[in-house]
């Protein structure tokens, strides 16, 4: 029954709209077909969109690998600092010993030139030339600490930098 009402229907609204049957069901058809067209283009954006999203999850454990990489690596690189600063302090406090060293000898120099001033003698131009070797043999270690603290320095520089 519903045939026969969707032909006369159909027949009724075509006298008045197409002049036959045959323009009706190539208008009907048109339409289904660009339906069809834009339903199947729908569908392969949906179907592109999926693939992608499977090939981006596909790369996720190697990112999570390069991650947990690179947390391992900065761990490294942060214990290094650690030693560094550890090497850095033990450093300073030689050459805080050293500058103390240098203070007494300084002092201990500055009597025996007192005391050499006050006898007069020629003796007191040797001692000074002794105390003299034995406060550069003193000012060379802090030399020596500051050359080697620079060393250590570049040396972690050099070892860490290309993980950056």
């Amino acid at each position: 029954m519903k045939q026969s009402q969707a032909k006369s229907r159909c027949s009724v609204e075509d006298s008045v709209y197409y002049p036959s049957n045959e323009d009706c069901l190539t208008t009907g058809r048109g339409r289904v077909d660009g339906e069809v067209v834009m339903l199947s283009a729908h569908w392969e954006k949906k179907q592109a969109s999926l693939r992608d999203l499977q090939q981006q999850l596909q790369q996720l454990p190697g990112l999570i690998a390069d991650l947990e990489s690179l947390t391992a690596s900065l761990t490294h690189l942060e214990a290094s600092f650690e030693e560094v600063e550890n090497h850095l302090l033990n450093l300073e406090d030689l050459c805080g010993q050293c500058e103390l060293e240098r203070y007494k000898h300084m002092q201990s120099q500055q009597l025996e030139n007192y005391k050499k001033n006050k006898r007069g003698s020629a003796l007191s131009h040797t001692v000074c030339e002794t105390f003299g070797k034995f406060f550069n043999l003193l000012a060379s270690p802090c030399a020596a600490c500051k050359r080697f603290q620079n060393e250590q320095g570049q040396n972690k520089l050099k070892i860490n930098y290309p993980i950056y």
